[in-house]
Order: C-alpha cells, then structure tokens, then sequence
C-alpha cells in the first residue's frame, strides 16, 4: 500500500467515527425543548402569586409536582354558581389533582361568605382582587379552567361552565399525564 492511498482512506475513516462519536454523545439525553411560557396548549403556564384563603401567599410554581386545575370564577357569574358544586364534588373525588379556584375582582370577604353559604367552603381560593392574573390569563368569560400538568404545562382550557363529567375526564386525563 503505498502511503497515499492509506491516507485517503484514514481521512474519511476518522471524519466518519468522528461523526458516530459525536453523534452518540448526545443519544441518551433527552432532547424536550423547553415549553414556551404561554396560554396555547403546550405551553408553559405563566406564574403568578396570589393571596389564599388560609391567608398564605402562593405561587402557581410553588405547586409544581402534581397536576393543578385553575378556575376562574366570581360570585355574580351564574355559570359560576352552576359550576362550583361539580368541581367541589370532583375535588373530594380526586385527591391527586390540586385545585385553585381564583376569584375575581371581588373582595376576599364576598367570595368566602359566599362559598360557606354554599357549603363550598372547603374549596382552595385565591383572591385576584385587581384581575392581574385574569389579565394575565387572558380571561375574557367566567368561568374559565385550564389544565395544568405536573411539569406546570398547559393541557386542557375551557371557558364556560364544565360539568361533573368533564371535570372527572380532566382530572383522570392530568393524574395519567395525557397530553
């Protein structure tokens, strides 16, 4: 063999182990993109920081870890009112999916004496007074719910009044992580 044939042929030997080395470095990783933060399906839900009914501060991070149900609803929203005792009775149902019902631009006071009346008192709420995270959330009718998933992503969104069977299919769908 005459030196340059070998190297002629070792160039493209190495280039092509080079190419399989570098290429198999990576096949083990898991290559998910980062969800985008936004309202669409898939995308990461925006956080925010709400005051709750216990008097505690929390954020939509904070619940990170297992599915969560957001609903947006107020005491003067008829559609509200039909809703609350099929998410109330979807909640007892369905310890694996957490709950936040955000009251809108109504005073804490309104919201809870409303809910104890209704015996719905047990419901986790939080107090969006001045409607930032109904602006953030783009919520333009009430009721409004969205699916989050454990990884804070958002998989289902309805707005209008969902029933009983609705919310046990979506909190059936968040607990098997169906996308």
């Amino acid at each position: 063999m005459t030196k340059r044939w070998r190297q002629s042929l070792l160039v493209p030997c190495f280039v092509l182990l080079l190419t399989m080395i570098i290429a198999g470095c990576g096949a083990s990783e898991k290559n998910e993109a980062i969800p985008t933060v936004g309202l669409e399906i898939g995308d990461r839900a925006p956080d925010f920081s709400l005051q709750t009914s216990n008097g505690k501060t929390l954020k939509l991070s904070d619940l990170r870890g297992k599915p969560v149900v957001l609903n947006f609803w107020a005491t003067w929203c008829p559609y509200c009112v039909k809703e609350m005792p099929d998410l109330n009775q979807t909640v007892t149902k369905n310890p694996g999916v957490q709950v936040l019902t955000i009251n809108v631009k109504e005073s804490p006071m309104v919201a809870r004496s409303f809910l104890a009346r209704q015996g719905w008192g047990d419901l986790p709420i939080g107090f969006d007074e001045d409607g930032k995270v109904a602006n953030l959330y783009q919520v333009t009718g009430l009721p409004t719910s969205y699916g989050i998933d454990a990884e804070g992503v958002i998989r289902l969104e309805q707005t209008g009044a969902l029933t009983a069977s609705q919310f046990d299919q979506w909190f059936k769908q968040l607990q098997a992580g169906v996308q």
